[in-house]
């Protein structure tokens, strides 16, 4: 499936061809993905996020391209608050961007977790699903590599500010690392990681449940 990203000002669109939003639109013979994100970047840094997320910036080639554009930017979600997330947990090992195609398609969103509270919410959550140990045994968060060794909520476009990442992480390892992954460190214990977006793992979907 293919997937696109249209910058402007104040807002970052990736196809998946990277808009962060939620909509699966028919453009011309086929289905595009666009994901819309509000994190204010310039062109060269937009261009980075999407290509690093296993998408490419938009790219707008005919009247219909140009509606779908349109009504995936009117239908992103506002801003949503710090607590009273539902999650929902896929066992589905899928690539990083599919993943975030997912939970839009099921009006959910891949996860942010913002503080300790919402980490242990999480943890719970999958507690009812059996989960090995270890690096690259996790689940896809929404977090993404920015600049350097600087992450965001690529659902927010917010900068992570609480952070769980388990020693020595993130060490983007091979030089492309650029996902974070949720993964039991120990029993009982779960830690972030930073991990190729392209490899497969299980994924989160969150929703506000008010």
């Amino acid at each position: 499936m293919p997937i696109k990203i249209l910058s402007a000002l104040l807002f970052l669109i990736c196809a998946i061809e990277c808009i962060i939003g939620r909509a699966t639109l028919p453009v011309e013979q086929s289905n595009v993905n666009y994901v819309v994100s509000t994190l204010a970047v310039s062109w060269k840094d937009a261009f980075v996020l999407c290509e690093q997320s296993g998408m490419e910036l938009v790219s707008i080639t005919s009247a219909k391209e140009q509606n779908a554009v349109a009504e995936a930017l009117s239908s992103y979600p506002p801003q949503l608050g710090q607590s009273n997330f539902k999650y929902v947990i896929s066992t589905v090992a899928v690539p990083w961007k599919d993943a975030f195609v997912l939970c839009k398609q099921s009006g959910m969103e891949l996860v942010s977790i913002t503080s300790a509270e919402e980490q242990n919410a999480v943890a719970d959550a999958l507690s009812a699903y059996p989960t090995k140990q270890g690096f690259s045994n996790g689940y896809w968060t929404s977090g993404t590599r920015f600049n350097g060794n600087s992450f965001v909520w690529f659902t927010s476009g917010k900068p992570l500010v609480y952070t769980r990442f388990a020693d020595k992480q993130p060490d983007n390892a091979g030089n492309n690392e650029n996902c974070i992954e949720f993964f039991m460190y120990c029993e009982n214990s779960y830690k972030w990681n930073d991990r190729d977006c392209s490899q497969k793992a299980g994924y989160i979907c969150q929703e506000r449940s008010d």
